[in-house]
Parts: C-alpha cells; structure tokens; sequence
C-alpha cells in the first residue's frame, strides 16, 4: 500500500515538509494507518488522531510505539493547534457525508490536506478555506503514489 508515502511524496512535491510538524489525522481505517506510519517515518513531532471508534486509535498506537516510541501520541477531536491537518475518511466523497471534524478549530496557520480526489475541492477543504487555511488535496497523494510505482518498476531514470 502506497497511501502513507504517496500522500507525503505529495505534500513534500507541493512544499510542505512534515518534518517537525505537528499533525493531526482524522481516521484510522487503512489508508490513515498508511499515512500515520508514513507522518511517523517522515518525522513529525507529534501525531493525534481521532477516529470514532477509540479502539481502531489505540490499536493504530500500539502499532507505532514499537517502531517509533519516542513519537508523542494523542487522541483528540479537535484539531486545534496542529501544524497539519489531515482528512484520512472517506468523508467528503459525497456532497451530505458530514465533515469528518469541526472546522470550528482550525486556524489560518493550518494546512488542511485531504486524501480524496474526486471532488478536488470537498466541504473540508471549502470550510478551511474560508478560516483562511492553506489547503492540500487529494490529488497529490496520487501522483506521488505513481511515481513510486513508477521507480519501483524502473520505468523512471
């Protein structure tokens, strides 16, 4: 599975390193283990993440503290003082799925990154937006899970 190193392939190729950052994760179904374990190997200095079900969040941290102890772990629902803020659900593929947080604690100081590519602008991103956010779609997460497959079939120089 890509997601995890595609998504920060993406954001590093649009100039957001998450080196140092503060990050907050939204989900922990699949593709949010992928990109909690790509955020942990990419450096970030702490990880929260909330998911509706408490359990898929622990399991998800005890997974990360044998490879990465010295990461700090949180859970939380509000993604308030978060460098980066990361929808990892598949809500926003549909115009009434709910958001999958309050945009009520974002701040302009944020960037606000999706994984969904279809619609590229999803409630999330629009909600952020206008809180003055910087936004990340979904859309690089591909592209940079491409261009891994593409080095790993050699079919790059």
């Amino acid at each position: 599975i890509l997601d995890g190193a595609g998504f920060v392939a993406g954001l590093r190729a649009a100039g957001h390193d998450p080196r140092g950052a503060s990050a907050y994760l939204a989900g922990a179904g699949g593709a949010a283990n992928a990109i909690a374990f790509a955020l942990a190997e990419a450096g970030v200095g702490r990880l929260t993440v909330h998911n509706r079900t408490p359990a898929r969040v622990e399991d998800l941290f005890a997974r990360l503290r044998r490879l990465h102890p010295a990461l700090p772990l949180a859970s939380a629902a509000d993604p308030a003082g978060h460098d980066l803020v990361v929808n990892a659900t598949s809500l926003g593929l549909r115009p009434d799925d709910p958001l999958p947080l309050d945009p009520a604690g974002l701040a302009a100081d944020q960037l606000v990154a999706e994984i969904i590519m279809q619609p590229a602008k999803t409630p999330l991103l629009a909600a952020a937006a206008a809180r003055g956010c910087r936004t990340h779609p979904g859309l690089p997460m591909l592209e940079g899970q491409l261009a891994l497959m593409a080095d790993f079939l050699r079919m790059r120089p």
